[in-house]
């Protein structure tokens, strides 16, 4: 094995357990939580043990935290982008499964992107 292959071997190695180490740091503990014991949470469609875990409920408190409310506010912000014309809210759209919908992802100016605009569910 030559070097720099040794090198990107080692890399992407540490790149999965830095991902692992931070996921299990900095993911809230309901995510550990076997779906079960959630109160009225249903079992997720593809299993006990799938990755894939249906989207929690917040109360309605909840829902009016600052958080929330900012993090709304930010969404929808088209201050925010380069020219201050689109939000993620333009490609991410809540009632088509939080995204566009589309091969490739429309930009400032009309600019055709490389990618879709992955669903922000879940």
């Amino acid at each position: 094995m030559k070097r720099g292959q040794l090198y990107l071997l080692l890399g992407g190695f540490l790149a999965l357990l830095t991902a692992i180490l931070a996921g299990t740091l900095l993911l809230p503990k309901e995510a550990a939580t076997p779906p079960e014991t959630r109160s009225g949470t249903p079992e997720p469609p593809f299993g006990r043990d799938s990755a894939i875990l249906p989207i929690p409920s917040l109360s309605q408190e909840e829902l009016q935290s600052g958080k929330v409310l900012l993090g709304e506010k930010l969404f929808n912000d088209a201050q925010l982008s380069g020219d201050g014309t689109i939000s993620c809210a333009s490609c991410h759209i809540h009632p088509y499964g939080g995204d566009d919908g589309q091969k490739v992802s429309i930009g400032m100016g009309g600019a055709h992107g490389e990618v879709n605009a992955p669903t922000v569910f879940n």
